[in-house]
């Protein structure tokens, strides 16, 4: 019987077209896997060692490539999109950090410019009352080396996300949400030209029709009504304020350029102060409150870019496949599928629990006595957890079978008793452990 977690990856990448039949099937279990657990790594989450080398067999082929696995969910996330309402398409960039890769091929500057990774746009789907539909759109692009001038603006992602997306059918409404990012002059064209409405956090200080900066003549709006809003720190009770503006195009733009027509909404208390722009008509307080709680979903996205992605495994070992992936910090559609779960513990260590005894007799009394300090780093090992070996249910670990001693059994080994490479750590009667195994 089929889990929903593999009912979801069948239903969002079953017909991925990757040149063969098997390989759109273990991109089905790989997602499934990654749904079910995405706070662990790759190998954590297939299971077992099979099934994370198959998984990296399947990214390192040609024909799996990001826009392969990812287009058939972006479109039927688009198409659930197009069935409500009212949808907030809440996007914003995050940084893919690959600084400790160092024959990744193709990164550009990220963070001071002195780390190498990628940035990505990702553009979410939510509905008014919080429910996510899925991604609906990213981009992943390098910066490039300093002293190359780069075709296009990187405040461009903003406004082909909207001309990518389309213009929503007439039955509904999509709104554009972002931070401060997105207050460019372009991303609001986009949106008036392609029929959406947007609610964004205000940065510049825009010259208005009527003379003035934006931002000035906002904060000198008196409150028209209080409120209590949601924020990332808790409840608070606010003032609220909103005034119609229209926003004249910068002057280093092309000629011709028509001036928009927003409302300014203001949200302030003693240490919280929004200054929201939006294409949506305020003209009451009920009204102002939906913009602000439009506006407070752009959380979602925040949430989503801080995901673990899950494939530290596969980052170590195809660091350039995995960046094609949309590796790194966000994840993709299998994020959000597990219901934004957060990390809410460090990453376990990867060394395989192996049972030992105490070597050699009975450990003394004194923390620094050699005996007892292998001892208590073989009770260390005995609690870390690990993968299941091969054919064998997680938990348990039959008794290796290695004939190379490893650094570790050596420098435990000479803990409780003199160099002898002849004799092993006694573990039971008849038996030796030569190496420890770590996956």
């Amino acid at each position: 019987m089929l889990d929903d977690a593999h009912y979801w990856a069948a239903t969002q990448f079953g017909s991925a077209d990757l040149g063969d039949a098997r390989r759109t099937g273990r991109l089905v279990s790989t997602m499934a896997a990654i749904a079910r657990a995405p706070d662990e790594s790759l190998p954590r989450q297939l299971g077992s060692i099979a099934g994370a080398k198959a998984a990296y067999r399947l990214f390192d082929c040609g024909a799996v490539t990001r826009e392969a696995v990812m287009d058939p969910h972006l479109a039927q996330c688009r198409a659930a999109a197009a069935r409500h309402p009212v949808v907030l398409m809440v996007h914003d960039d995050t940084t893919l950090d690959f600084s400790t890769h160092s024959r990744l091929k193709g990164a550009g500057r990220v963070g001071d410019d002195r780390g190498t990774g990628f940035l990505a746009h990702s553009c979410l789907a939510v509905l008014p009352s919080g429910e996510t539909l899925g991604l609906v759109h990213q981009t992943i692009w390098a910066r490039p080396p300093k002293g190359v001038t780069c075709q296009t603006r990187e405040s461009a992602v903003w406004a082909d996300t909207i001309a990518t997306i389309g213009r929503p059918p007439a039955s509904s409404l999509f709104v554009s949400v972002g931070d401060r990012g997105a207050d460019v002059f372009e991303h609001l064209e986009s949106v008036r030209d392609t029929g959406w409405d947007a609610v964004i956090r205000a940065a510049q200080d825009r010259r208005l029709a009527a003379g003035g900066g934006s931002l000035t003549a906002l904060r000198a709006a008196r409150a028209m009504g209080a409120a209590t809003v949601l924020t990332r720190q808790g409840e608070a009770v606010v003032y609220v304020a909103w005034r119609e503006l229209e926003l004249r195009p910068p002057r280093n733009g092309p000629a011709g350029r028509a001036p928009i027509r927003v409302s300014g909404v203001r949200v302030w208390n003693d240490t919280l102060e929004w200054l929201l722009l939006t294409t949506r008509p305020v003209e009451t307080l009920d009204q102002a409150l939906d913009i602000i709680a439009w506006y407070a979903r752009r959380w979602t996205v925040e949430d989503f870019a801080a995901l673990p992605c899950g494939s530290q495994g596969l980052e170590d070992r195809l660091p350039g496949r995995t960046a094609a992936l949309g590796g790194g910090r966000s994840a993709g559609p299998a994020a959000w599928s597990a219901g934004h779960r957060r990390r809410s513990s460090p990453r376990p260590a990867r060394c395989c629990p192996v049972r030992w005894r105490r070597p050699g007799g009975r450990a003394g009394d004194d923390d620094q006595d050699p005996r007892r300090q292998a001892s208590a780093t073989g009770g260390m090992l005995h609690h870390q957890p690990g993968l299941p070996a091969w054919r064998c249910p997680p938990g348990r670990l039959p008794r290796p079978q290695v004939r190379r001693r490893t650094r570790l059994a050596d420098d435990l080994e000479g803990l409780v008793r003199p160099h002898d490479p002849r004799r092993g750590i006694r573990t039971r009667s008849g038996d030796h452990l030569t190496q420890v195994k770590c996956g």
